[in-house]
């Protein structure tokens, strides 16, 4: 069996509505009851009726045999049903079954179609819908992505970047600005960073120290040597002797230099290259 059956809200003004027995004979009546005509065995059943007997009602309700006889005869009296018995069989019509099971079938159906192409219509507004915003929440995660890649750069190379703009930035006039960032540069300021995770601290201490003595470092020294970035990053010494003060003007005046050769205490026999020249300043360790 399969389908459905309409029971009709009147079904709760019965009298008999209240005795469960008969309520559920009524209900298995009007689902086992033909929705068209059909033939057994010869006999025409007509739509609403339906051929059973008492004892396979009352075993397909589970009611007695008793239970099953009390509650035809409530409904013959109610008028809800009649019955033609014979010795072999028992013929339950259910009256005014067309008026329930087909008043406004047309209706119904038309209704029913319109309900099932709505609910289609918004299944695939829904799929619609959700194809939309895959594609919308598809591109904005394209879009940040790219932002990202924009704006995010490798932490490294934002810090090699800082100690170039700082240079020129705060260096003194007179003294070279380092106009590229490149392998060489990126390397030793990595190497610096590596002994020291606080270089660039003061790497920015050193810049402010060249005000200390502006004419040594600009140049106005007896081998006219000018200071510039790549000094001050080659090694782990250089920018520690200008912190310390090795190159303040009270430090240098300790040192003279002639034809570009470095004298210490201007004793004869005593020159030195000019990186020699750093080491004794560095033993000299004179602070300001």
């Amino acid at each position: 069996m399969r389908g459905y059956v309409k029971l009709h809200r009147s079904f709760i003004d019965s009298e008999w509505y209240s005795d469960i027995n008969v309520s559920r004979l009524f209900i298995h009546l009007l689902i086992k009851a033909n929705y068209k005509e059909k033939t057994w065995q010869g006999i025409l059943i007509e739509k609403g009726s339906l051929i059973t007997s008492i004892s396979k009602l009352s075993f397909e309700t589970k009611l007695s045999v008793k239970q099953i006889r009390e509650a035809i005869n409530k409904l013959k009296r109610a008028n809800q049903v009649a019955t033609r018995s014979t010795s072999l069989y028992t013929v339950i019509y259910i009256r005014n079954y067309i008026k329930y099971q087909e008043e406004d079938t047309q209706d119904g159906m038309k209704r029913a179609s319109q309900v099932a192409s709505e609910r289609a219509s918004e299944r695939a507004s829904e799929r619609a819908i959700t194809k939309e915003d895959k594609k919308i929440r598809n591109k904005e995660e394209e879009k940040k992505k790219e932002r990202k890649k924009e704006k995010v750069a490798p932490p490294i190379v934002s810090i090699y970047q800082h100690f170039i703009e700082y240079w020129n930035m705060e260096a003194l006039e007179g003294i070279p600005r380092a106009t590229r960032l490149n392998d060489p540069r990126k390397n030793k300021i990595k190497s610096r960073l590596k002994s020291n995770p606080d270089f660039f601290n003061d790497f920015k201490l050193v810049v402010q120290k060249f005000k200390v003595n502006p004419n040594y470092y600009t140049g106005k020294n007896k081998i006219n040597w000018v200071v510039n970035f790549d000094w001050v990053i080659k090694n782990d010494s250089n920018y520690l002797k200008v912190i310390e003060g090795n190159y303040d003007e009270k430090a240098v005046e300790k040192l003279s230099f002639h034809h570009g050769k470095l004298i210490e205490n201007e004793k004869p026999g005593m020159q030195k290259t000019y990186d020699e020249a750093l080491e004794i300043m560095e033993k000299l360790k004179v602070l300001k």
